[in-house]
């Protein structure tokens, strides 16, 4: 399995999905749209291209290049949610 089902709720009742990825798995763009779907509680194919929000290759790129000692993360707004995507694998949206 390629992640842990995004857990809705999150810490202190802020709403927020949070999941976690192998990136050898899944790209870090496909698990925003997964991350974002559970969390708009919609199918990720209905929701704005991801695009109009963020560089896909970019995103993927840098989170899936950093190297064993350091950490990579992108932060961005997707409609009414911040989106954080870090090197180790998580991905965590919450609404703004």
């Amino acid at each position: 399995m390629s992640a842990r089902r995004p857990n809705r709720g999150g810490e202190e009742g802020l709403g927020e999905t949070r999941a976690e990825y192998e990136w050898a798995d899944v790209g870090p763009s496909t698990a925003v749209l997964e991350t974002l779907g559970a969390a708009m509680d919609r199918d990720p194919l209905t929701l704005e291209p991801l695009y109009e929000y963020v560089d896909l290759d970019a995103l993927d790129l840098l989170v899936r290049s950093a190297s064993a000692g350091a950490r990579a993360a992108v932060t961005f707004r997707f409609e009414s949610y911040r989106v954080h995507v870090d090197s180790g694998g998580e991905v965590v949206v919450r609404p703004v």
